[in-house]
């Protein structure tokens, strides 16, 4: 099946230092498989590079998807005593489900499964809160805002609505705090 592709070119592609040319339509096989992507429009190449970069691009469609994310590359990996994954970036941590032997610190974050506040929220189910400084927004239409941050030099993106954007009166250069479902993360 497709799924099994995946996980074996998956597989190759952390366990040896061998280029894949992989072509697809789907934005998750990219996230998966890619840490480099050539983003094509109609047969024309609209921007090539390291892939989280272009995700989060705000001059690209791909930041405006329904399935819009992020790609966070973690620098250690611990699991706790739950069975839960740590996964720190410089000093921010995340929490996520243990779903592979073999984790990698790549995390994708779904745009539209990241809540935003000005401040740090305690007693909530979101396992995750982390700081992140506004880099850049974009109104995309009357009701969406993707609001571009930066956490510990790389950059997530979230999914608001306009109202919210408004209400929390958020401008470039805040710290924001990013608040994520660790269900909704995927290692």
């Amino acid at each position: 099946s497709k799924r099994l592709i995946r996980y074996f070119l998956s597989k190759i592609r952390s366990a040896q230092t061998l280029s894949i040319f992989y072509i697809t339509h789907s934005l998750d096989e990219a996230i998966t498989l890619g840490d480099e992507l050539l983003y094509l429009q109609n047969g024309r190449v609209i921007a090539a590079g390291p892939i989280n970069p272009l995700l989060t691009d705000l001059q690209l469609p791909l930041s405006k998807r329904p399935d819009a994310c992020s790609l966070l590359l973690g620098d250690h990996i611990q699991a706790d005593e739950e069975g839960y994954l740590q996964i720190s970036i410089k000093n921010q941590i995340l929490t996520l489900p243990k779903t592979s032997n073999h984790p990698t610190g790549r995390i994708k974050i779904n745009a539209r499964d990241t809540g935003v506040s000005t401040h740090p929220i305690a007693d909530v189910s979101f396992l995750n809160s982390i700081a992140g400084m506004v880099e850049d927004y974009a109104h995309v239409n009357q009701y969406l805002t993707v609001v571009k941050t930066s956490v510990a030099g790389q950059s997530v993106i979230a999914h608001i609505t306009h109202r919210s954007w408004n209400k929390l009166g958020i401008k470039k250069g805040d710290t924001i705090y990013l608040q994520v479902k660790g269900l909704n993360l995927q290692e």
